[in-house]
């Protein structure tokens, strides 16, 4: 492979335990002898990593919480020299409505012991609480690592900010109504960046992904309509690692992404009924919470 101008980097990656962010981890390093900071939950699976990738003294493994504020003051205090952030982290919660996810949370109380007042309150913030994870994970994780990174990677030759958002930040869907703010958000906030700042900023929208973020999903791998639209996870890294490497600003992946963003950019109203149609008319039970007639 010919130079890059990530050859040779410091790189932090975050969400690097699964998934896209562990598999772009080995990619830089092996591919373009990156330094990776590789930051995620799971010490376990930062075992296997290090199992699998030869180059060690380019890694070093951080388990933290990308979502507490505090951890990216640690880590700010422990990394001097860092030349681009790639934001990987990301949760999606089961597809359910809603109105599904307030009834939920009031399931989860023992209403016997309990006032009217009080459960209220409780399950209140036992919703907020959920989805203030969401929202910790998939956005504020990106406001702190540029918070806190930002003064850092300006005074390298080459900074580099790439965000991984979602097809969900390109166009709504039904049963995902926290994921796809986070996601929206984490688009508006990196298209400001852009605007901004005179490097390379990037952001990436990924369609469905056969990677470990559907954990929480109620389906079998092998459904039939995950399949048929689902873009494999190493054929998804390889184009992110390629955008990547070609600085590109603004990338769309997978049949799915491609196709839904088309259509809702084109026909916003019709195409989002649509989408809801084909996913109610699936009668899948990964959509079990969504539609509740």
């Amino acid at each position: 492979m010919k130079n890059c101008w990530i050859d040779n980097k410091i790189v932090l990656i975050t969400g690097a335990t699964s998934g896209l962010g562990r598999e772009l981890t080995k990619k830089f390093v092996q591919n373009n002898n990156c330094f990776v900071y590789a930051v995620g939950r799971s010490k376990e699976k930062f075992e296997s990593l290090k199992q699998e990738i030869k180059e060690i003294k380019n890694l070093e493994c951080i388990a933290c919480d990308v979502s507490n504020e505090d951890s990216w003051i640690e880590l700010s205090d422990k990394i001097h020299k860092l030349d681009v952030i790639i934001n990987c982290a990301g949760i999606l919660p089961p597809f359910e409505s809603f109105e599904h996810l307030y009834n939920r949370c009031e399931h989860n109380f023992d209403v016997k012991n309990i006032n009217n007042n009080q459960l209220e309150n409780n399950i209140h913030h036992n919703t907020s609480v959920e989805i203030k994870k969401v929202m910790d994970t998939n956005f504020y994780s990106i406001i702190y690592s540029c918070q806190y990174f930002m003064p850092i990677i300006e005074k390298s030759s080459t900074p580099a900010i790439i965000n991984i958002s979602s097809l969900a930040g390109l166009c709504p869907l039904p049963g995902i109504s926290i994921y796809s703010a986070s996601k929206s958000a984490v688009k508006s906030f990196t298209e400001c960046l852009q605007l901004e700042k005179n490097y390379y900023v990037g952001v990436i929208y990924p369609g469905f992904t056969l990677t470990e973020i559907f954990r929480y999903q109620k389906h079998s791998a092998n459904g039939k309509l995950i399949n048929m639209f689902a873009t494999k996870k190493e054929k998804m890294v390889l184009q992110i690692y390629k955008a990547i490497i070609n600085k590109k600003r603004r990338c769309v992946f997978g049949r799915d992404a491609k196709w839904m963003n088309r259509l809702y950019s084109r026909f916003p109203k019709w195409s989002a009924k649509l989408f809801a149609n084909i996913l109610k008319k699936s009668k899948l039970q990964l959509f079990e919470d969504v539609f509740k007639d």
